[in-house]
């Protein structure tokens, strides 16, 4: 900021401190916001178990008799649920030196264990955000290209907007012939990432040829014989494999899910679907959606769709309305016409309820109903997942700076768990002393209490053998 002339400039400059400013800013991005509003309730044992109820039975008829008839056919339908959680896992270590080396702001920003912690916190909380749309095995994109990629040899790939806002610098991917496949291709670690051209620069563990089929997904989603490991998500519980159309779809939905048949009545126990790729518009999609889900008894209170998803939608809706409300206000715009149908036919307008989530996939579109939809967690999910700021927000990360005093309490016991989530444990002897290993750990599921009044959509202009929740 200083500049001197002359011959002792230099010598002037060297008797000058740098100005350090106080403030860590967080440039990682932005966080789910589905994950914010639901509500979070805790289990235990080894499954949660609940019944669905899904046909009341034929049993009614104005003739007495063929009423006892089909009450004698015993018709009444239910089955049981039987919920497995997954499990997440985000570690660091440190060490004394780490520790002695940033006690005060005289020798750091902010002290290294408190650093440490705020991205392990980040990175769970992003992982943990992807896996609200997942079948538990990680997976992420189709790739959606042919790469020939060469073991050590960094290479260029591009990926969907829900994947730069999944990985950070130093993630692990895997490359699968299959999202449900047991065998890693090669494993791809990120070395830079654009958010502007979606494009990541990975450095292969193996050479393979990728085909355009493929998939990737977290490392470390599944164990050693293919089970999923991650916590499944919406995907799992609204399947919508090959759009439901097609030998993937007849073969999937004929496969029990957490112990139900679903193939009995699909939009009962599966959710309702609408393939709205041929449609003319989003708006339309949604109304088709929302209308099964009503005739379900839903409040579809919840409709989540990817921000660019959502831009478009804007777009669609500002194209037909000129007219707002609050127009010369810095309040919100808010639509005064055309969807004037919807609030008529179901005394609310969606569109203040749209949650654009940057972790679903484009192309997607899930409308819930919130009283049904909620996180089951072993674990502590409240104090990881809170950012204390408004979900919506797109700087709703925390502040660096609030995990400033965490992690240096080196007189505190070494813990299994601590407040039901983290573990701190003896990390062993490392060149610069003795280590710390902390371990934030969920063991959770996003559960569905009633799949009947919940519901996806596939938009307008998107091909399912492209979304990596619609592919086998």
């Amino acid at each position: 900021m200083a500049t001197f002339s002359g011959a002792d400039a230099s010598d002037l400059r060297a008797i000058l401190k740098s100005y350090y400013k106080d403030d860590v800013p967080a440039l990682l991005g932005r966080e789910s916001p589905l994950l914010q509003k639901m509500k979070t309730s805790y289990v235990e044992g080894k499954e949660v178990s609940y019944p669905a109820i899904y046909s009341a039975g034929g049993a009614v008829a104005a003739d007495g008799t063929v009423a006892e008839a089909l009450a004698n056919e015993g018709n009444f339908k239910a089955q049981e649920w039987k919920v497995e959680p997954g499990q997440l896992f985000s570690v660091i270590k440190f060490d004394a030196k780490e520790v002695l080396a940033s006690k005060t702001k005289k020798g750091a920003y902010m002290k290294l264990a408190g650093a440490k912690v705020y991205a392990q916190t980040v990175r769970f909380r992003k992982a943990l955000a992807s896996s609200l749309y997942s079948r538990g095995y990680g997976e992420l994109a189709v790739l959606g290209d042919d790469y020939a990629f060469v073991a050590s040899t960094p290479i260029d790939i591009t990926v969907p907007s829900n994947v730069i806002q999944a990985v950070q610098v130093g993630s692990a991917i895997v490359v699968k012939t299959a999202v449900e496949s047991a065998t890693e291709q090669t494993v791809l670690k990120v070395t830079k990432m654009s958010a502007s051209t979606k494009k990541l620069t990975v450095v292969p563990s193996t050479t393979y040829t990728s085909n355009v089929t493929d998939v990737i997904c977290f490392k470390g989603a599944m164990d050693s014989a293919g089970n999923p490991m991650f916590p499944r998500g919406l995907a799992q519980w609204i399947p919508t494999i090959g759009a439901r159309s097609g030998a993937d779809w007849e073969n999937d939905i004929a496969v029990p899910s957490n112990g139900i048949n679903r193939s009995t009545y699909v939009e009962a126990l599966a959710g309702s679907f609408v393939d709205g790729s041929a449609k003319t518009t989003i708006l339309e999609t949604i109304q088709e959606l929302i209308m099964n889900l009503r005739n379900q008894g839903s409040k579809a209170d919840m409709i989540v769709m990817n921000p660019i998803d959502r831009m478009k939608f804007e777009k669609e809706i500002d194209a037909a309305n000129r007219i707002f409300t609050k127009a010369d206000t810095k309040a919100a715009r808010s639509v005064s016409t055309g969807l004037k149908d919807i609030s008529v036919a179901f005394q609310t307008s969606f569109v203040d309820t749209i949650i654009d989530d940057p972790f679903l996939s484009e192309g997607l579109v899930y409308c819930l109903d919130s009283d049904y939809i909620e996180y089951w967690t072993m674990s502590n999910l409240d104090t990881p997942k809170n950012t204390g700021k408004d979900a919506d927000a797109p700087d709703n990360l925390d502040d660096p700076m609030s995990y400033d005093s965490k992690g240096e309490d080196t007189d505190s016991s070494y813990k299994l768990l601590v407040d039901n989530y983290l573990s701190v444990v003896p990390g062993g002897l490392g060149q610069n002393g003795e280590t710390t290993r902390v371990t934030l750990n969920l063991f959770g599921t996003i559960g569905c209490m009633n799949t009947a009044v919940n519901g996806a959509a596939l938009l307008p202009g998107y091909d399912a053998t492209k979304i990596v929740q619609c592919v086998k």
